[in-house]
């Protein structure tokens, strides 16, 4: 089940932007695979199954963004695009949930934090985020963007029983003194109980950067 869920996130995202020419990205954490846990790391997707869900959580870059948004809406617009010749100003993550229990499942972005080795807590931003943004620099929000909304994880959602989840959970980028990171998931089930999902991530040593 898990690497069928695999095979949908990896669709939902497309081809990345290998080979394309572009400024180097600020400094990107990769899984921590020497923290304990129940996930399991598969390529660059943290996964957890049991019997009832499967949590699935996948950092993709600009072009995997714009794809999964083409997606999830028809739509060929990124709000979150970096400007031409900028490195990306966000951290996005493709997050997949399937529930497969019998009680509904309730996900509030509120609920899936990023937090730094610098004691930074950074919660997702969303559309009206941006608008703020825009205001703050004397400009509208473009309509067109609002229509976006769909892919992006900005509000509470009900995840029922036998229903699965797909959307993009956006921060800000870290500060580039950040050593590691963790994103924390919490889902609440009907009866109240939480489910955690936690995915380390850290800043590679040199041996393992390539030259």
């Amino acid at each position: 089940m898990l690497s069928g869920c695999l095979l949908v996130l990896e669709l939902l995202a497309g081809p990345g932007s290998a080979g394309a020419a572009a400024p180097a990205p600020p400094p990107v954490l990769v899984p921590d695979t020497t923290r304990p846990g129940p996930l399991v790391l598969r390529g660059q997707t943290w996964g957890l199954e049991t019997d009832e869900l499967t949590i699935l959580l996948r950092r993709v870059d600009d072009a995997e963004r714009l794809n999964f948004i083409g997606h999830a809406t028809g739509l060929a617009l990124d709000p979150f695009a970096a400007p031409y010749d900028e490195p990306p100003r966000f951290l996005s993550y493709l997050v997949h949930v399937e529930n497969r229990g019998k009680e509904s499942l309730e996900f509030n972005p509120v609920n899936s934090w990023l937090t730094t080795n610098r004691k930074q807590i950074v919660y997702p931003v969303g559309l009206t985020d941006l608008q703020s943004m825009y205001h703050e620099g004397g400009m509208e929000l473009p309509d067109a963007y609002e229509r976006v909304g769909p892919a992006v994880l900005e509000q509470a959602r009900t995840i029922e029983a036998g229903a699965t989840l797909a959307g993009l959970l956006i921060y800000r980028v870290v500060d580039a003194r950040t050593r590691s990171y963790q994103i924390d998931i919490e889902l609440t089930r009907t009866n109240g109980k939480a489910v955690l999902f936690a995915a380390h991530y850290r800043r590679p040593p040199k041996s393992e950067r390539g030259s």
